[in-house]
């Protein structure tokens, strides 16, 4: 008899391994497998066909906005104006947030 499963690798899985073989099931009647692929390299466009699950471009597109958003509402009391305010915020949140974020990792472009 097989019992599969599958989970995330955490210290866990180790900690439930471990209890199994102390339960009686010997070592070489244990597999574990690792489900995720780190080896690819991550895109930085997904398309319609192709898509890894992770996108490089939400959360620093959402904190632009955001900053758009304030910059141009604090623009009406500065004074440039809430237009040049809001270009600013949009320029400030999405490179503050990709550099953070996206620029670490090591991205491929196809």
């Amino acid at each position: 008899m097989y019992i599969v499963s599958t989970f995330d690798h955490s210290n866990y899985l180790e900690l439930a391994i471990t209890a199994m073989q102390m339960k009686g099931i010997p070592k070489d009647k244990i597999l574990g497998v690792a489900m995720d692929k780190r080896g690819e390299d991550l895109k930085l466009f997904d398309s319609i066909h192709s898509s890894d699950g992770l996108s490089l471009l939400d959360l620093p597109i959402i904190l632009a906005a955001l900053f758009c958003l304030f910059a141009s509402i604090y623009g009406f009391l500065l004074r440039w104006g809430p237009i040049l305010w809001g270009i600013i915020g949009i320029v400030v949140g999405f490179s503050l947030t990709y550099t953070r974020f996206a620029g670490h990792r090591e991205v491929s472009v196809k």
